[in-house]
C-alpha cells in the first residue's frame, strides 16, 4: 500500500481513489468474478489505470483469500466494454470457460464474409446509391 494516501477498509476491501489498483483486486477477491470486471473496466475505460499497474497490483496480493479471481479479473479487463451489463456478462463468459466474445465488435459486411465494396469512380456506396434512384 502506498504510504501517505487516504484509505478506507470497509469489510477487508480497501477503497481510496488513489489506490484504485487495491480496491479493484479487493472488490474481485472478496465479491467475486462479476464485480471485478465492471470496476477494472470502468477504470480502464476513464484513464485511471493501466492493465500493467493493475496485473502488478493483484502480484501483490500473493496469498490473501480469492487472489486467483483478481488475477482473472486483471487479465481480462478491457476498456472496450462500454457498460456495467457488458462487463457482468463478460464475467459469466468467464465463470462457465465459454469461448470469449470479442466486446465491441462492429459488424459489418466484410466481418460477415461478404466482400469489400468496390469504389467505381472514387464515389462511396451511398453517392452511388444517390446517382442510381
Amino acid at each position: 500500500m502506498r504510504s501517505g494516501r487516504l484509505v478506507v477498509v470497509r469489510h477487508g476491501v480497501f477503497c481510496s481513489p488513489e489506490v484504485w489498483e487495491r480496491t479493484d483486486g479487493d472488490l474481485a477477491r472478496t465479491e467475486g468474478l462479476e464485480a471485478g470486471p465492471i470496476v477494472a473496466d470502468a477504470a480502464f475505460r476513464s484513464g485511471i489505470t493501466t492493465p500493467d499497474v493493475l496485473a502488478a497490483t493483484t502480484q501483490d496480493l500473493a496469498g490473501w483469500p480469492g487472489v486467483a479471481t483478481a488475477r482473472l479479473v486483471a487479465e481480462h479487463a478491457s476498456g472496450l466494454r462500454e457498460s456495467p451489463l457488458e462487463s457482468a456478462s463478460f464475467a459469466l463468459f468467464l465463470r462457465h470457460g465459454l469461448a470469449l466474445p470479442e466486446c465491441n465488435a462492429w459488424i459489418t459486411a466484410q466481418r460477415r464474409g461478404a466482400p469489400a465494396p468496390t469504389s467505381r469512380g472514387g464515389g462511396t456506396a451511398s453517392s452511388a446509391r444517390r446517382t442510381a434512384g
